[in-house]
């Protein structure tokens, strides 16, 4: 299975951070180029859709948010063109001691399950999926988790993530943590394998204005918020009543 490091070009800091992490757990990678924010009119930059995102969610993405989107649509891209799963991770990944324990499992895994974070930033009620050794689990959270530090994705998955974003109108790691968007459900591993480094995000924050919105555009916010709560309770229930039958 082939190993990215989807980073921009020009972090040569967290370039060479993440080479000694994985050059010491002895893990051969390549390099992903990721979508620079600031060249303008950067590649799928015309999928935005500010006022569809505006609608939905009082805010507008931020320039490297769209990036983000762009960089992991790119690298699903080239999972589809290898035809094989590929193992993600962002430059800012440290590894647990169960990577490498866990590691020769990835190939069967991916096959059964298609997309499967190997680090979940919320993490809440959650599903029993399969057990696969003494220290690790398949699980599926009833919340997005958010964030993409690692994640297994296979080539039936990358080209279902690819077909349905028509638009970037969601951040991506929401976006693929909807499965009625594109038909792909988000499993997990328990406890992580991979953990989020104490190092500063490349993407920020500071976007939303909800404070400045009318009371009806503040209204249909909610009502879409319901919606997307009534579609999780319904995915939850199929995946309980899937599990149960295993």
């Amino acid at each position: 299975m082939k190993i990215f490091v989807m980073s921009l070009k020009r972090s040569t800091d967290r370039r060479n951070r993440i080479t000694t992490t994985l050059g010491d757990a002895n893990i051969k990678f390549e390099f992903f180029d990721a979508i620079d924010a600031s060249t303008p009119n950067f590649k799928y930059s015309n999928k935005r859709a500010p006022d569809q995102t505006l609608l939905r969610f009082g805010y507008a993405l931020i320039e490297s948010e769209l990036a983000c989107f762009a960089s992991h649509y790119s690298l699903w891209q080239k999972c589809v063109a290898l035809n094989e799963p590929i193992l993600v991770f962002e430059d800012n990944c440290d590894l647990t001691e169960l990577f490498q324990e866990t590691q020769p499992l990835f190939d069967q895994l991916i096959n059964k399950y298609h997309f499967i974070k190997l680090f979940s930033m919320f993490k809440k009620r959650y599903s029993t999926i399969e057990e696969i050794n003494s220290t690790s689990e398949i699980v599926y959270y009833h919340e997005r988790t958010c964030g993409l530090q690692s994640y297994l994705i296979s080539p039936h998955a990358a080209k279902q993530f690819i077909k349905n974003a028509n638009q970037f109108i969601d951040p991506v790691d929401n976006y693929m943590e909807k499965p009625w968007r594109h038909g792909i459900s988000t499993y997990s591993f328990k406890p992580d394998l991979v953990t989020r480094a104490k190092i500063k995000s490349t993407i920020g924050s500071n976007r939303k204005i909800k404070a400045k919105l009318s009371i009806w555009h503040k209204a249909i916010i909610e009502i879409f918020r319901a919606y997307e709560e009534i579609r999780y309770k319904i995915k939850n229930l199929l995946i309980i009543i899937e599990s149960n039958k295993r």
